[in-house]
């Protein structure tokens, strides 16, 4: 009997100690979640609230850097949002660039470029996470240093990953609140301002979302990149839920789809379906 009573110490114990991390632990991610919130109020308010429905009678084209875009011919009367390598060869009303890491080649050009007519916009991550060299070195690899905040005509924001919160997939209407939404690529976050921007129809290319090498014949780092593009598609199914419940009255539109076959309005472009006439065995729909 007494054996029996010890053992039932011993457990209770355990149960106690066991109870008490798991409410330090949510005290600990409780406390995260609301200096993240804070950090990243503080900072959009400046940076997005002023274009909330800006271009609600404007079209947008939203611009990956696939070699599909190659197909695209420059539209003036559209507003252009661009990422990462853009900026060195297409005029941009505005560009967002993330990851130092994936953009080592051409990021310190930025210190070179002052256009007054582009925004631009650089990511990042919420919150700085424990350094540990051996698993979390990524987060030190890839996060834009600071310095670039000294950018001409450059904005930092806030994305979700890397802080322990709902913030990293989740996807929010208010971007002068909450932090964008990241599936591991930069025009989700492209894509997520022109929504809040109002745009009343949003063209998606150049983002095919494979491992096809970019629009300029240079090919993705597959050590950095490996299975992102799962990711990718997985995150712009999101969008297209998303954008549904959200924006039904935005028309969005994939031009020359590669890996985003099937998830918005399809169209082509009639280059890039002669340089591809198997497309002409399917039923689809070719831009004037």
């Amino acid at each position: 009997m007494e054996n029996t009573d010890f053992k039932l110490r011993g457990l209770e114990q355990r149960l106690k100690q066991h109870n008490e991390h798991l409410i330090n632990d949510l005290k600990l991610r409780l406390k995260q979640h609301n200096e993240n919130l804070t950090v990243c109020f503080n900072l959009h308010q400046k940076v997005f609230l002023k274009y909330r429905d800006k271009h609600r009678a404007e079209e947008a084209m939203v611009l990956g850097s696939g070699p599909s875009l190659n197909y695209y011919q420059y539209d003036k009367s559209k507003i252009h949002i661009g990422c990462n390598r853009l900026f060195k060869t297409m005029d941009l009303d505005y560009l967002f660039l993330f990851d130092a890491e994936g953009t080592k080649e051409y990021l310190y050009d930025l210190f070179n470029f002052k256009n007054e007519n582009t925004k631009v916009f650089l990511g990042h991550f919420l919150r700085d996470m424990e350094y540990d060299q051996d698993q979390s070195y990524w987060f030190h690899v890839h996060n834009i240093p600071e310095k670039f905040s000294q950018v001409f005509n450059s904005e930092l924001y806030y994305i979700g990953r890397g802080a322990s919160t709902p913030f990293t997939r989740e996807i929010y209407t208010d971007l002068s609140i909450f932090p964008l939404m990241d599936y591991r690529t930069v025009v989700h976050h492209a894509f997520q301002f022109a929504l809040f921007a109002g745009f009343k129809k949003i063209y998606i290319a150049g983002c095919d979302s494979q491992l096809n090498g970019y629009y300029d014949g240079s090919q993705q780092d597959v050590k950095w990149t490996g299975n992102s593009y799962d990711h990718v598609v997985a995150g712009w199914k999101k969008f297209k839920k998303f954008a549904d419940v959200y924006y039904p009255d935005t028309e969005i539109i994939s031009l020359n789809p590669v890996g985003l076959r099937g998830i918005f309005k399809d169209v082509y472009t009639r280059q890039y379906v002669y340089d591809h006439p198997e497309l002409l065995r399917e039923d689809i729909e070719i831009m004037d």
